[in-house]
């Protein structure tokens, strides 16, 4: 016998699936479509087998409970977000259900006997039954598995949303064996038509957590699951009481059960809503103390000190204590000419221009003597103006003679609309507003003034460091001019003696020899000084291998007469241009060898480090060199200062430090005098 709770499960069923796809045309949203249409061709073929005992019904039965539970693991990679990297790997799934569609095409041994006794209808399975009811419970446990093991990866939405579809989830399996189980074992059998509704639960919590934009916590996810626990075993109960005294007439059977089934549609809301709030809400404090929460909200404002912190403060109340979610604050913000105003939203700083009569019209609305809704729908229809959206609530934040802005509440958190007392308090949260907005406009102006003058100070201090910049380049090019003055008096000197002296041919080789070092040294400044403008440059930075690089800077510069040893084990990559990154190596090394005279041991290490959760990249070059002056270590990135006190000076460990600091890197030395140096890099590793 085919019933009305079956019709109304497959017409529901299908409903949702349509309702779920019209929203947003995602591949969770079309496998969830397909998974509503399997459930339905399910329950319709099992309703059809069990009223004409046809053996294609059956067939029909295990072909669409196959696309379920096919559906349902695809299903399982996309929710809540998608997460397989190769759609490729979901054939495989498909081979092993194709393989059953062919069997149950072809075979009629899933169900071998079919038979009445006493009236009720007994079923045998075939051995092919097995094979199919393993192949369902593996590819059903393996969706839940799939979902359940990504939990701890998500975000809050979404482990809400997991939430909420595994308490559906549960609850369906709950009532189904509550219905087809525990009651027939308590010869209660009343309840057997009622099992297609089991479905409509997992149907429903599955749509929900799809199409649900903002999800509410996992608290009121709980809460909200419990009541309607409550409410399917009343609706049950409910139905068993009208089977139980209308047994005698079906049509009058099926008209009260229309009936009912309307009156729970009608009821549930208020019914959940009812049940969801808390029994001490309900009954010690009388549903709402308005006065305790109004208090502690006014004890919370007068702390505040700015405009900030109030509307910081106020969300907060309004989140915990009211239960408002998707809450957005707007701040009326004067631009620098009087007649333009903006409203700007404290959270992705947009900023909506408003002229001056609107922010007067606005004032006198707020400032009228109508209650609280009334204002916020005046307020609503006018804000469209603005193309700021308007969501359920507007509450205005202003003084007798400002507009400091207004909060652009969105739904409760258990979804229930405004009611009377939700406007009562919002209504006297408004007027607090007020008298502490009033008690700030002093603060605001005293950090109006200060915040002029810090930018004074400002302006002032970036002057003087424009100066002191100014400053040492004018350091740095007379230092410049006396580094090549000097080689270039000693090439004049030694050119002017071979002009006036004749000398012979031993001594003009000699002096010409002075003159080709002395150029040589000019040429090293001119080369180090344009080094140090190769940062102005926009070099795109690209992730390099520092192992490979260290391997071509030995190359490139080749040692003669010292050890080298490498120990080269970083495995990350490191942002930088290579060129540059061969400079800051070359430079080093050079600096190495020099101060080992040709002889000695240098070790290069690479590896991999990680500090406060980040990973780097540490160079590390050590010499076995005379060491450099405790003294001295502070002063060795100055541009032209050298410890060498044989050789001419330059700008090596200038140009280092530039480069590993435009490399996001840091550098630091260690010394020991007569024992050898130790040069530390660290960058970022590429991410």
């Amino acid at each position: 016998m085919i019933t009305t709770i079956q019709v109304l499960t497959i017409i529901i069923t299908l409903g949702i699936g349509l309702f779920v796809l019209l929203q947003r045309k995602e591949t969770v949203n079309r496998l969830f479509f397909a998974i509503s249409l399997s459930i339905s061709g399910w329950i319709a073929s099992i309703v059809l087998f069990y009223a004409t005992g046809n053996v294609c019904f059956s067939l029909s039965v295990y072909l669409s409970g196959t696309f379920f539970a096919l559906f349902f693991l695809i299903f399982s990679f996309y929710f809540p977000r998608p997460f397989i990297r190769n759609k490729k790997n979901l054939i495989w799934f498909c081979i092993p259900a194709l393989i059953i569609i062919i069997i149950i095409s072809s075979n009629t041994r899933f169900i071998t006997k079919l038979s009445f006794i006493n009236g009720v209808l007994k079923i045998n399975f075939g051995p092919l039954f097995y094979l199919f009811f393993a192949y369902f419970l593996i590819y059903c446990a393996f969706g839940i598995w799939n979902i359940i093991r990504r939990y701890n990866v998500l975000t809050k939405p979404n482990q809400t949303r997991v939430v909420v579809f595994i308490a559906g989830f549960i609850l369906s399996i709950f009532s189904v064996i509550l219905i087809n189980v525990i009651l027939p074992l308590l010869d209660i059998t009343g309840f057997v038509n009622y099992g297609p509704l089991s479905i409509l639960i997992l149907v429903s919590s599955a749509a929900f957590a799809i199409v649900k934009q903002e999800m509410f916590e996992i608290h009121i996810s709980i809460s909200k699951t419990v009541a309607y626990m409550i409410i399917f075993c009343s609706l049950i109960l409910s139905l068993l009481i009208v089977h139980t005294i209308i047994h005698f007439n079906y049509f009058m059977h099926m008209v009260f059960e229309v009936l009912l089934i309307t009156f729970w549609v009608l009821t549930i809301p208020r019914f959940r809503e009812w049940l969801q709030t808390p029994t001490t809400a309900k009954w010690i404090v009388n549903k709402y103390r308005p006065e305790e929460h109004l208090q502690r909200l006014f004890l919370a404002l007068k702390k505040v000190d700015s405009v900030e912190k109030f509307i910081y403060v106020l969300e907060k109340y309004l989140k915990e204590s009211i239960g408002l979610s998707n809450l957005e604050s707007f701040l009326l913000q004067q631009d620098n000419n009087d007649s333009t105003w903006s409203f700007v939203s404290c959270a992705t700083s947009v900023k909506y221009p408003v002229s001056k009569p609107f922010v007067e019209k606005l004032l006198k609305i707020f400032n009228s003597n109508k209650d609280i809704k009334t204002v916020g729908e005046e307020l609503r229809n006018i804000i469209i103006e603005t193309g700021i959206e308007p969501k359920n609530f507007l509450l205005p934040l202003h003084t007798e003679k400002r507009i400091v802005g207004f909060i652009n509440c969105g739904k409760k958190l258990s979804e229930d609309a405004y009611n009377s007392k939700d406007t009562h308090i919002l209504s006297m949260i408004s007027e607090i507003s007020c008298i502490i907005l009033e008690l700030l406009q002093p603060y605001e102006n005293i950090r109006e003034i200060f915040n002029k003058n810090q930018k004074i100070i400002y302006d002032n201090q970036r002057q003087l460091l424009e100066t002191a910049e100014l400053e040492r380049m004018n350091n740095f090019i007379q230092e410049y001019n006396h580094e090549i003055r000097t080689p270039l008096t000693l090439i004049i000197g030694k050119a002017e003696e071979i002009l006036s002296d004749k000398p012979n041919a031993k001594t003009l080789t000699s002096l010409t020899s002075i003159i080709l070092t002395q150029a040589g040294r000019i040429q090293e400044i001119i080369d180090a000084a344009a080094s140090m403008t190769i940062l102005t440059k926009t070099d795109k930075l690209y992730p390099v291998d520092i192992n490979e690089q260290i391997c071509l800077a030995l190359e490139h510069y080749p040692v003669s007469g010292i050890a080298i040893q490498k120990n080269l084990k970083a495995s990350e990559k490191i942002f930088a241009v290579k060129n540059q990154l061969e400079v800051i190596l070359i430079n080093i090394i050079k600096n190495a060898c020099e101060s080992m005279d040709n002889k000695g041991n240098l070790v290069v290490e690479t590896r991999d480090k990680t500090i406060n959760n980040e990973r780097f990249v540490e160079i590390i070059i050590r010499d076995t060199g005379r060491g450099i002056p405790e003294a001295d270590l502070l002063k060795v990135y100055t541009p032209f200062y050298s410890t060498k006190a044989t050789e001419g000076r330059g700008l090596g460990l200038s140009i280092v430090l530039r480069l590993v600091e435009h490399f996001q890197g840091n550098i630091e030395i260690k010394s020991d005098l007569d024992k050898g140096t130790s040069v530390y890099i660290t960058f970022p590793a590429a991410k």
